[in-house]
């Protein structure tokens, strides 16, 4: 599994709930974290599925807490569903429910609201969610509307615990109807591509931090990124045997990036991040070494020391018959392996793959470290 340079990535896409705050209450490590990211001009967005706030209100709730995060480097799933119907069907009408964010994000693509007989209802977090907002909805979507989600999280954390999200109030909706939502934010690609858009940077140059297994990391993963799972949220470590799928990196919190930025360290995919780069590392990882492309270089073969006595002629007469003859029967090959003092067991299992390989290339060389 991959190994993350934390310095070495251009691009962190970072979701906000759970992960910077809860409710009203920053996180422990969050303001380091940020720091960390404008400190060494790292380009990064944070990238929410929550729909109910405009990036001007996420920018004055994080300077309420004491961070100063300018509004262009928000994206919420708000923006991403009024992108998507005004990508769709421009002009179209919808029946909304949701708070301030959703509404002002349709409003600025052109799209009107409409009871009667709306192309779209649209639901995302919403406090004014009632039996009356529910039944009209229901009734709009068998009267032929289509059913569009702003997130597909199902709940999500506060001051007071856990509340319902998007999924969650959508889901009567859809089983009175019998017809599926279409949902716009993570894991939905066109959100992860747009985001890799603004930040200007390819998915291999860029890291997906977030506390759910189901929109974060998988989203993450499937656009090609490398994933953080950090258990400040509604995540625990039990919660990694549910999927089939692994994150890169597990933190318990985002605090720990800043010390393993610093430091280079490459974490583990088990979700303790290493105070060395080389503690760290897989004990598979010696027999897949193509795998450490960072750490790997090809290099010439090392001038030989000199002699410090004179050969004899025997051996003088037999080094130079096995430079001119070739044992039959057996592959020629050289490998040199340059390696880190500090980890016998890697170097004696790095030593036993290239002796197994027998490299067909006359010389063949991988230093390590």
């Amino acid at each position: 599994m991959e190994m993350i340079d934390f310095n070495a990535k251009k691009g962190f896409l970072c979701d906000m709930d759970g992960v910077i705050y809860h409710g009203n209450h920053i996180l422990p490590g969050a303001a380091e974290f940020i720091h960390w990211l404008q400190d060494t001009h790292k380009e990064y967005l944070f990238l929410t599925n929550n729909s109910g706030m405009t990036p001007r209100e996420l920018h004055q709730k994080l300077w309420r807490m004491g961070l100063d995060v300018p509004e262009e480097h928000f994206y919420t799933s708000a923006l991403a569903t009024a992108a998507f119907l005004a990508d769709q069907a421009p002009g179209c009408s919808v029946y909304a429910l949701g708070e301030a964010g959703l509404l002002n994000a349709l409003y600025d693509r052109g799209i009107t609201m409409n009871d009667v007989n709306p192309d779209y209802v649209v639901i995302g977090e919403a406090r004014a969610y009632s039996l009356d907002t529910l039944t009209k909805a229901t009734n709009l979507v068998l009267a032929g509307a289509k059913l569009i989600g702003a997130n597909s999280d199902t709940c999500g954390p506060t001051d007071e615990g856990i509340a319902p999200a998007c999924r969650a109030l959508i889901a009567p909706v859809e089983i009175a109807t019998g017809k599926q939502a279409y949902f716009c934010g993570k894991p939905n690609p066109l959100m992860m591509r747009t985001g890799l858009r603004m930040l200007g940077c390819h998915s291999g140059e860029a890291v997906m931090i977030g506390d759910r297994m189901d929109t974060d990391v998988i989203s993450g993963m499937e656009s090609g990124m490398s994933t953080v799972l950090v258990l400040s949220g509604v995540s625990t470590r039990a919660t990694l045997d549910e999927f089939a799928y692994r994150p890169s990196v597990v933190l318990d919190g985002v605090g720990g990036y800043p010390a393993a930025g610093a430091a280079g360290v490459r974490a583990s995919p088990n979700g303790d991040a290493g105070s060395h780069p080389r503690r760290a590392l897989s004990p598979r990882a010696p027999l897949r070494l193509r795998c450490f492309a960072r750490d790997c270089v090809i290099g010439a073969h090392p001038k030989p020391s000199p002699q410090r006595g004179r050969l004899s002629k025997r051996t003088a007469d037999r080094r130079q018959k096995g430079k001119t003859e070739k044992r039959p029967g057996r592959k020629q090959s050289r490998a040199v392996l340059f390696l880190s003092k500090e980890n016998t067991s890697f170097k004696r299992e790095c030593a036993r793959a290239v002796s197994r390989r027998r490299c067909r290339a006359s010389k063949s060389f991988v230093c390590v470290g």
